[in-house]
């Protein structure tokens, strides 16, 4: 079933193609693309809202549906800068600020959270164990193609960093559904970690992911550098924060 806000988006959607003739020649990251500008008007459309009406419930709503399940904690946190009067002591207000200080815990800029992992190998991996280095961090699934693409950019920026000063982790989020086999055919030259909790687990709940794939970069003084860090980006980014 779709949420309200899904099915604004797919209703938007289709308004939007009426409106041109080539309806039926949009390639699907062209349709990503477009759902992502139409996600965009409408968050900015809630705002608009929240900030007229900063003591309405339905606010609050608002501020639930198209900010709590974002990568932005800065709009989070504005939005709820709005927020006045007596909702602001309603459980879900109460929720919504939890869930900001959450994400500000994991935020580009933050100190790396603390993690314990186990490797495929069953050897146990923690957060100071990458103490002055960069550290990618790399959720993945075990299927999908764009996972696969991921994997294959990874291979080509591993191939190019110093070993000595950059790890990467790479994590199978849904190694409990398919079997971490499909990992080891992939011949990762790099930690691999099958999570056998998914969406469930504790890094994914630290680190704030909300979608796969997803790469965050950590700097070498363990604060989080680069938050959704696109996978051919990594050299560049570390690159031009090292002066080289």
């Amino acid at each position: 079933m779709l949420t309200p806000r899904g099915q604004l988006l797919i209703n938007l959607l289709k308004e939007k193609e009426s409106d041109t003739p080539a309806n039926n020649s949009l390639t699907y990251r062209d349709e990503i693309a477009q759902l992502n500008v139409l996600n965009h008007e409408l968050m900015l459309k809630a705002e608009e809202f929240i900030k007229e009406h900063p003591a309405k419930f339905s606010s609050l709503i608002l501020i639930s549906n198209f900010f709590m399940n974002s990568d932005n904690p800065q709009a989070l946190e504005r939005v709820l800068g709005y927020i006045q009067g007596d909702v602001t002591k309603t459980q879900l207000a109460t929720r919504l600020r939890d869930y900001s200080e959450k994400m500000n815990r994991s935020a580009e800029g933050a100190p790396m959270p603390y993690f314990n992992l186990t490797d495929k190998d069953d050897k146990n991996i923690y957060s100071h164990d990458f103490k002055g280095k960069y550290l990618l961090l790399s959720f993945i699934s075990t299927a999908g193609i764009e996972s696969r693409e991921t994997v294959a950019l990874l291979k080509n920026e591993y191939a190019k960093v110093n070993k000595d000063s950059v790890s990467f982790i790479t994590i199978y989020i849904d190694a409990d559904i398919y079997p971490i086999d499909y990992a080891v055919n992939d011949s990762i030259p790099w930690i691999v970690v099958p999570e056998k909790k998914s969406w469930g687990s504790d890094i994914v709940e630290t680190f704030n992911v909300q979608f796969i794939p997803f790469n965050m970069l950590i700097a070498p003084d363990g604060t989080i550098k680069v938050r959704n860090l696109p996978a051919q980006g990594v050299v560049d980014v570390i690159g031009k924060n090292s002066g080289n």
